[in-house]
């Protein structure tokens, strides 16, 4: 298996663990609208899951702001996984996008396989786990990087064959 990145060994520490949230179960409706006012979904789930911010920002702050910057779409990258784990939703693709995109860049082919076959396998978590969603968007998901996949995939053999010469 290829050198990890950090964050696929990060992303299996956390995954059964459990998420610290603010509790607002004890909460009137009168409570919770006032807790929520003027918030967006993000703000608030950055509120009940702080894991899911990077430097205290949503993840969207730095869609283009730090689009060339690895760490910080890494750092985007395990955020997204937070908040999949918190909320059972799909992980923004953007995010893991970029970091192979940059990875490429980098001529690193073994870890944008890594991060794209990341990003599969927190797809596959959230279908097994969440049955109400729907597999097509899934797949779809998945289908965007198939390409990227099988051309980094060629680019890390033909790197490894120079390597062994």
């Amino acid at each position: 298996m290829p050198e990890s990145s950090g964050l696929a060994n990060a992303s299996e520490r956390n995954r059964d663990a459990e998420i610290p949230l603010i509790e607002i179960n004890n909460l009137s409706i009168d409570e919770y609208i006032e807790f929520a006012n003027g918030k967006t979904y993000g703000e608030i789930l950055g509120l009940l899951v702080p894991e899911t911010l990077v430097d205290g920002k949503g993840t969207w702050e730095f869609a283009e702001t730090a689009k060339h910057d690895l760490f910080k779409m890494l750092e985007c990258c395990r955020a997204e996984l937070e908040g999949m784990r918190a909320v059972g939703q799909f992980p923004a693709p953007h995010y893991f996008e970029r970091a192979a995109i940059l990875f490429r860049k980098q001529k690193e082919p073994a870890k944008e396989v890594e991060i794209i076959e990341l990003y599969w396998r927190a797809i596959d978590e959230v279908m097994a786990k969440n049955t109400q969603l729907n597999e097509r968007q899934g797949s779809a998901l998945k289908q965007r990087f198939e390409i990227r996949h099988s051309k980094a995939k060629q680019l890390r053999e033909k790197q490894s064959r120079k390597v062994s010469l």
